[in-house]
């Protein structure tokens, strides 16, 4: 929603260079963008929805900004915030002036607009309500719960969310930071602001949050059929899930206009690509390379979980990272793995695919596992992986102890990354059960920050001005190492 003049002028520009990109790609035959005709249908759409979402938040705007309002009932507190924001902009007041008959600061309305009054106290907002003449039941602005915020997350926990998962990623930092310090003044307000913004991904009612029923995740939202480790929780994978998804599905309009190419079947071919267009094979060129060819990629830095995922909406193509070491080749081996999956059922037009860990059966069992490595190890090493894998079992005679020394001759002889050689010898030795992951591990180049490198080409690709004030705010905190 847009809530004043400089957000009004920003949507404005942004359709407009909308219309323009669309234009040029009409302009443009599909021979000559090499853009496989299902992917060009589904670019032209997501564009044309796009113009459509921002022309009816400017439509929206204009007829508030003439005075075309008129406060309907009001069934529910949800509904109380933007009702505050539309009668605002209707009677004409800007966010300073509101703030002057308040007796506020105007970046104090700033605040309350951009969370939707989530740090206001109800009393606070009951001001608001008055002093742009809002009549409401008594019984509108109350504590819509008895249940304390303790409880409320002992529930939110009990259906898979983790409690750092809710403080850190998904409610705004104004909520966690009330919650710390403990804000009286608040109080009245927060739980209720805490289930609103759960509610929002989750697909729950806030009043059903706050109740007692138990709470199922709705997993339709990322439909996936997923074997998790006979050590971790279902339900705290499957949230995981909803809320990668979620971020992934709201940044996805956001991305830069490039144009959408098929990725080779042919490792090497990639990989000369890459070389070509970009210098050098680094954790920045591939990814640089990955959204060249319309690959949205999200990089998270939470623990557990999954390590990865796919996702693919009316054929756009969506990958997430997701780790904590600081291996710079791991971070490729595992987009480029994610890379192969675009390749795969090219006529299906919506796709989840999660990565379990490394040793888990349902993945070493996997054809489609098992290639989708032996692609991302061609594309790094540049040679026949399985090969060099067997040269360096060769070196150690067998012997597994004798491995990192052998991987560290055959690299040199072979004049191929130590790193990357290690990791695909690591999967290769995981197919006959032996997990060398660990002594993997130790033979990486740990001297960068690749979820730090992974989010600034993310940056680099996508325009956050056309997400809502709620949304930038998660995919902010999404990003915070």
């Amino acid at each position: 929603m847009i809530k004043n003049e400089r957000q009004y002028k920003i949507t404005k520009a942004q359709m407009e260079r909308l219309q323009q990109s669309l234009t040029e790609i009409e302009s443009s035959s599909v021979k000559e963008k090499n853009i496989h005709p299902l992917l060009l249908k589904a670019e032209l759409e997501g564009i044309n929805s796009q113009i459509t979402d921002l022309r009816s938040e400017i439509q929206e705007y204009e007829e508030l900004r003439a005075g075309h309002y008129a406060i309907p009932s009001l069934d529910t507190f949800a509904e109380f915030p933007l009702v505050l924001i539309k009668a605002r902009i209707a009677q004409g007041f800007t966010q300073k002036e509101l703030a002057e008959r308040l007796g506020l600061k105007e970046q104090q309305i700033q605040k309350y607009e951009s969370t939707e009054y989530a740090s206001a106290s109800l009393s606070r907002i009951r001001e608001v309500a008055e002093a742009l003449g809002v009549q409401f039941e008594d019984n509108l602005i109350r504590q819509p719960s008895k249940i304390s915020l303790a409880s409320l997350i002992n529930r939110l926990k009990e259906a898979g969310l983790d409690r750092d998962l809710i403080m850190k990623r998904i409610i705004p930092a104004s909520l966690s930071e009330q919650i710390r310090v403990g804000d009286s003044n608040a109080s009245d307000n927060l739980v209720y602001q805490v289930a609103r913004h759960i509610g929002r991904i989750f697909n729950w009612n806030p009043q059903d949050i706050l109740g007692h029923q138990n709470l199922i995740l709705d997993m339709q939202s990322a439909p996936v059929k997923l074997k998790v480790a006979t050590n971790a929780n279902e339900k705290r994978v499957n949230a995981y899930i909803i809320y990668a998804h979620y971020l992934a599905l709201i940044l996805l309009p956001t991305m830069k206009l490039t144009g959408q190419k098929a990725v080779s079947e042919d490792p090497y071919e990639t990989r000369e690509t890459i070389l070509t267009n970009y210098g050098s094979m680094t954790l920045s060129n591939v990814l640089k390379y990955l959204w060249d060819t319309g690959i949205f990629v999200l990089p998270l830095n939470d623990p557990g979980a999954f390590h990865g995922a796919y996702f693919r909406e009316n054929y756009r193509h969506m990958i997430v990272l997701k780790h904590k070491t600081f291996s710079t080749s791991r971070w490729m081996f595992d987009a480029l793995h994610e890379t192969y999956h675009t390749l795969q059922n090219p006529r299906q037009p919506n796709l989840v695919l999660v990565e379990q860990e490394e040793m888990a059966k349902e993945r070493l069992n996997s054809e489609e596992e098992i290639t989708a490595s032996q692609y991302a190890g061609a594309v790094l090493l540049g040679k026949n992986p399985q090969s060099l894998a067997e040269q360096c079992i060769k070196e150690a005679n067998r012997d597994l102890r004798m491995l990192k020394s052998a991987v560290k001759r055959v690299a040199l002889a072979e004049s191929v990354p130590v790193d990357a050689l290690a990791n695909y010898l690591a999967f290769r030795l995981s197919l006959d059960g032996h997990n060398w992951w660990g002594a993997a591990e130790n033979l990486q180049d740990v001297s960068g920050n690749p979820f730090l490198v992974a989010k600034n080409v993310l940056l680099e690709h996508v325009d956050l001005n056309n997400l809502a004030d709620s949304d930038i705010q998660i995919v902010q905190r999404a990003l915070i190492a």
